[in-house]
This record gives structure tokens, sequence and C-alpha cells, in this order.
């Protein structure tokens, strides 16, 4: 594991992304990374992370509490360690609110309609409203939508995105790509608004690759045969009308 300066480092440097890349807004979202099972360290609340320093990181207990004076760690820091809880294969979490991510968190449009079936599996975990409270949490309610370690980005209905990572890099990716997979849906759906038609067939043609795949020896060697008795009449026609021909 990075040492805590490194750590803090990081989180300064992905939050900046997150606001350049348009991930979040003025105040809102949020970075934890566990240092132990007994502490972490996370963003402050209230502040634009554009504006983030390591000195304004903060470091807290397992019950989220600050471990240093006159610091007030994210309201949401409760449900980041309710996940740590449930995900013992993370160590970082990233919360933010893209706009086409949050779109379809505050819809009941499945977001991963126009998505290929991979990226469907590692970006598009979905947690219901009712699985979760940002303030006061408890594991247990999101194991059977969170346990899955396969998947790293999570639609929150109703209210934004999450992602969980090994590495920093690792969850800002997971965010990052979930928001660009939710702008390809929302293209995706434009598109067939104008045609009138379905625009994402990748997966009917993959299907249709697989039962239409070239034959077998076997189906080859069957076809080969079952053919030449034509072929040997038509070149048989063929020479009787030349020959009738230069009569």
């Amino acid at each position: 594991m990075p040492n805590l300066f490194e750590i803090k480092k990081q989180m300064v440097e992905v939050g900046k992304l997150m606001y350049e890349k348009g991930l979040v807004i003025a105040k809102h979202g949020n970075i934890s990374y566990k240092i132990s099972d007994n502490e972490y360290i996370c963003t402050p609340g209230g502040l634009c992370k554009a504006f983030l320093t390591p000195d304004k990181l903060v470091r807290v207990n397992a019950k989220g509490e600050s471990l240093e004076a006159g610091k007030k760690p994210t309201s949401e820091i409760k449900m980041h360690i309710a996940i740590y809880a449930l995900r013992p294969d993370i160590n970082c979490i990233v919360h933010a609110q893209p706009a086409a991510t949050t779109a379809f968190a505050i819809s009941d449009i499945d977001a991963a309609k126009f998505v290929l079936p991979g990226d469907k599996k590692a970006y598009f975990g979905y947690v219901p409203a009712a699985a979760y409270d940002k303030a006061n949490h408890d594991a247990n309610t999101l194991a059977q939508y969170m346990s899955d370690k396969a998947q790293q980005a999570y639609v929150f209905h109703g209210d934004s995105s999450l992602s969980v990572g090994d590495t920093l890099y690792n969850a800002f990716d997971a965010i990052e790509s979930l928001e660009h997979y939710c702008k390809v849906s929302i293209y995706a759906r434009a598109l067939n608004a104008i045609e009138g038609e379905p625009v994402c067939r990748c997966e009917q043609q993959k299907k249709a690759a697989q039962t239409s795949a070239a034959p077998t020896s076997s189906a080859m060697s069957h076809s080969t045969v079952a053919g030449a008795p034509e072929a040997a009449t038509v070149n048989e026609v063929i020479r009787r009308v030349i020959a009738e021909l230069n009569r």
C-alpha cells in the first residue's frame, strides 16, 4: 500500500481530475481511502474538488468520526465505511455526480440497454434507493447489490454514481468509463428515435455469427460431394449444346 503522503497526493490528483472532467461540480462528490480496518482518510464536506489540497483531507476512525480537530469529513463517510466492510478487496471509493450517469440514476430507464455485455458486467452495477442511506448505513442491505468483485462502478438510483477499486486510479477509470457508457447509451437512444429502429445490433450480430459459423470439414466434404453430380450434369449439358451447334 502507498504511504500516507502518496495516498493524499493521489486523492488530490483524482479530485482535480474529477472536476476537470465534469464528473463533479461545485461541492459535490467525495473520495475515501482505507488505511486500515480502523482508520480511513477522506475528502472534507463542503469543498469543491478543484480546490482540494493534502492538508484539507480528513482522517476518520471506523465510526466515521474525525481524528483531526477542526476538520469535518464528508457526510457520506459512513456509507463508504459500510462498503469497505462489504468489499475487503477494495482500498478506495470514488463518489461522483456526472450528468449522463445522474440522468439515468434519477430515471427509471436502463442505462445499459445499448452497451456491450462485457461493459455491463464491469460498469453497470445498480443499487436501488431503498438499499442505501448515505448518512448512517448498514452494509448488509448493500450485500446483494455490491458483492460481485467483478463490478467496479454502480448507478445509485435516485442519486448519482459510485466506483470502487484497489487503487485510486482504477476507481477513477471506472467512474469515468461509467459516464462514457451512459453518454453512449443516450446517443444511441437519440439515433434510435431519429431512425425509428434499433441502432445497437451488436449482440444480435454476434449471435448470428455464432450460429452461422463456418461449416466443419465433414460438412464441407458433404457439400462438395453432394454438389459434384450437379456440376457434372451442367457440364454435360453445355458439351451437348456446343456439339449440336457445331453440326
